[in-house]
């Protein structure tokens, strides 16, 4: 993969004294890709074509996992925003009816009523299944 990315991508590589990954230097890097393309020169045709299905599958696998993390993270996001929403709803309701109880329910002491009786009609018919 080293040889293949060319200069398009930042390296990076193990020091295995400090137990951590580190990003090369362009110095390094250059020698990186030139180390690994004397190596693939050595290789049989068989043997790159079987390390290149490796490295493909390798990189197939992170890219679907990663896909599959960013849907669950959109469907989370959609999810959090749909329950935040509804509280809102639900919160406004409440305000309306504490308002309405405060007037006794009758619409001729006030505005409270009217709108907690507006609210609850425009709820849609799967709130009141919940």
């Amino acid at each position: 993969m080293v040889a293949l990315v060319g200069n398009k991508y930042k390296l990076i590589g193990f020091d295995f004294f400090e137990e951590d990954w580190y990003g090369l230097t362009s110095f390094e890097a250059g020698l990186a890709g030139t180390e690994a393309g004397k190596r693939l020169m050595r290789v049989t045709k068989e043997r790159l074509i079987s390390v290149f299905g490796q490295c493909l599958g390798i990189a197939m696998s992170f890219l679907d996992v990663r896909y599959a993390y960013d849907y669950l993270k959109a469907s989370f996001d959609v999810l959090r925003d749909q329950n935040t929403s509804i509280l809102g709803v639900i919160k406004s309701i409440e305000e309306a009816y504490e308002q309405a109880a405060y007037e006794g329910f009758q619409y001729w002491r006030g505005d409270g009523t009217k709108r907690f009786d507006c609210l609850v009609q425009n709820l849609p018919d799967r709130n009141w299944i919940e």
